[in-house]
């Protein structure tokens, strides 16, 4: 059983090394999803969204992009943070 549990654990870190090494050929891809997630964020708060911007939302959406930006929005939304 631990055989197989640590294969997978071998294959998810393959996969997060390949998506890593995918990622680091094209820097301007991260910059450009980091620039997209903050504007977007910036525009929800001046509709009126109401997440609080502070620095660990603001953080959040940078390092994570427009996934870090929904992350944010679901956790506004349920309540469980921001």
């Amino acid at each position: 059983m631990t055989f197989f549990i640590e294969l997978g654990a071998l294959l998810v870190a393959l996969f997060l090394l390949y998506l890593l090494v995918l990622f680091l050929k094209n820097p301007m891809h991260i910059i450009l999803n980091s620039v997209f997630g903050i504007v977007i964020f910036m525009v929800l708060n001046l509709l009126g969204a109401g997440i609080p911007i502070n620095l660990l939302s603001v953080g959040v959406v940078a390092v994570g992009g427009l996934t870090g930006l929904l992350l944010v929005l679901m956790l506004h939304v349920t309540g469980l943070g921001f």
